[in-house]
């Protein structure tokens, strides 16, 4: 073999060696890899945010993304990277502002220890024990952030179980170690969140109101008798100044009378908190001018909470119902949205926060009244007029051998009509006196909830409409039931009203399943940019708020249990 063969054999025989060496893990490493490899399989206790099913996926997704890097430390130690952790830190504290709060613990305790001055090259007279696991805790915060922020803080058995909750399946292990070989960790929990264009408009709303939290939110109006045009003083000033840090009076003058720009603008704050557009401050308005801009802040954060259970539904045809705002809308690709004012459920009897799908319409439909109903209010009228029934075109009727037969009014028991063995029913004919109206519209789930016509058309003209016992009234029934049938074409409406005209009751099935969402939006940003507020009606922003802060996540019920008997009634 020539010479020079020969050196070249042995320089790379000896770089081969040299090389091997280079990578042969140090001890520290070694140890740091053991540790690891315990922790994952013992996790440390304590510490922890994120609710208990969310802890429990993100451990698994921690032990497979060591698994695949041979339990090599990715943050700290050999092969760590002091711009990494400082890249983490600043995607945890987005996701906090976000209003992720239940990663707060880790952050803080994170920022703590990284604080202190280390050395990210040389482990000489470190401790591969601490290193490793505050190696797993950066680890696992990723996890819970990226889990958080793709599904929510709540457990999926909280929540409905029609709700789709993430379909795309991305492998987040694998997301990480891409993530942290790009030196692009924040941009890489970002994909985590929410794509839907409602999600991201009230994000961007939210860092716009923090700041003007953290520049110590807007003036407070003091409390008197009504302001109107022609008013003037220091509340007016207050009034002008409360107006501007918000962007609903856009003239910048901080003193003067109560004019028309400002009744404008008055107007326009009121249109965007669903209160009477009037131009005089009232004590709604006062009210609604002196909650300060970190309770909104708080509610913006709690409806993007709401915006990630529902952020993965599939696109296509949709109906939404917004109980606070009091509305509802209508989509189909590539049409106009169709909106109308609607009548939800009161207090005592709220409407449920779901989603199922509209499959029939019932035209002149007859109804049943629950026990509830019977007990509550058709009894004191019995009590008082006993034509009562005859009056309103009800009947009395019990199941007798599978069917339903007529029976004497003066024969029932009404004593035992909150018992769970009273088999006696009311059903009120089809026609005017008939709360349902002229149209329902069923989409059959577990509450018994459904949308409908309404003979009590004066509620639509309340800017407050929580009125009814649990189903939703439609204003506008028959253009919805036309938009229904042809996708929001109008030339079904004459059809509707042809058969609402024979006074026969009848069933028209539709086409498609459209899928309907009975959601609770207190805040949002509407097509214009304008961000709407509304009042937390049924108390759930409160509750949902007590269990974020309280870390009781997996307590939390959207729709508490009722407490009598479903059907609900109109």
């Amino acid at each position: 073999m020539p010479r020079v063969a020969i050196r070249l054999s042995l320089i790379a025989a000896l770089g081969a060696i040299v090389l091997s060496l280079a990578c042969a893990p140090s001890r520290e490493q070694r140890e740091m890899a053991a540790e690891l490899r315990v922790l994952c399989d013992h996790p440390p206790a304590g510490g922890r945010g994120a609710s208990p099913p969310e802890s429990v996926r993100a451990m698994h997704l921690v032990k497979r993304f060591y698994a695949r890097r041979g339990f090599r430390p990715a943050w700290v130690g050999f092969g760590g990277s002091g711009v990494l952790t400082s890249e983490l830190l600043r995607a945890l504290r987005g996701a906090s502002a976000e209003g992720l709060h239940a990663i707060d613990v880790d952050l803080a305790a994170l920022t703590r220890t990284l604080s202190r001055p280390r050395s990210w090259s040389d482990p000489a007279g470190s401790d591969p024990a601490g290193e490793a696991i505050l190696d797993f805790r950066m680890t696992r915060a990723y996890f819970v952030a990226a889990l958080e922020s793709r599904h929510g803080q709540l457990p999926p058995h909280a929540l409905d179980p029609d709700w789709n909750r993430d379909t795309a399946r991305t492998k987040l292990d694998e997301q990480l170690a891409e993530a942290i070989s790009h030196r692009a960790v924040p941009e890489s929990l970002a994909t985590c969140a929410p794509r839907d264009s409602s999600f991201e408009a009230l994000r961007l709303a939210l860092l716009a109101y923090r700041e003007i939290a953290a520049r110590g939110g807007w003036p407070h109006v003091p409390a008197g008798r009504p302001l109107r045009r022609g008013a003037s003083g220091a509340r007016v000033d207050s009034l002008r100044a409360r107006l501007a840090v918000t962007g609903d009076l856009s003239d910048g003058t901080p003193r003067g009378a109560f004019d028309a720009a400002l009744a404008a603008a008055v107007r326009r704050f009121q249109s965007r908190h669903g209160i009477e557009e009037t131009g005089i401050v009232d004590e709604a308005t006062h009210s609604a001018l002196n909650v300060s801009a970190a309770e909104r802040v708080r509610t913006m954060e709690l409806n993007l909470e709401r915006r990630r259970w529902l952020a993965w539904r599939r696109p296509g045809p949709r109906v939404e119902v917004n109980l606070p705002a009091y509305t509802l809308e209508a989509r189909a690709p590539g049409l106009p949205a169709w909106r109308t004012r609607v009548v939800v459920g009161d207090t005592k009897h709220s409407t449920p926060v779901f989603t199922d799908a509209i499959v029939w319409i019932d035209v002149n439909p007859e109804w049943t009244l629950s026990r509830r109903i019977v007990a509550e209010e058709i009894l004191p009228e019995m009590q008082h007029d006993k034509h009562y029934l005859e009056d309103h075109e009800m009947q009395t009727i019990r199941p007798v051998n599978g069917q339903l037969v007529p029976v004497d009014p003066a024969a029932v028991d009404w004593d035992s009509v909150s018992s769970d063995t009273f088999r006696t029913f009311i059903r009120q004919a089809a026609g005017d006196k008939n709360p349902l109206g002229r149209l329902r519209f069923m989409c059959p789930n577990e509450y018994d909830v459904y949308l409908h016509d309404t003979s009590a058309r004066e509620l639509f003209r309340r800017p407050t409409r929580a009125r009814s016992h649990g189903c939703v009234r439609v204003e506008y029934p028959e253009q919805f039931a036309a938009w229904l049938r042809s996708a929001g074409a109008d030339t079904m409406a004459d059809s509707v009203r042809v058969a609402i005209a024979t006074t026969l009751p009848g069933r028209w099935s539709l086409p498609h399943r459209v899928p309907v969402d009975f959601s609770y939006w207190t805040a949002w940003v509407a097509a214009d940019g304008t961000v709407e507020f509304r009042d937390d009606v049924y108390d759930l922003d409160r509750r949902l708020d007590a269990a974020l802060r309280a870390r009781r996540a997996d307590l939390f019920e959207i729709n508490p249990a009722a407490t009598w008997d479903v059907p609900r009634a109109p």
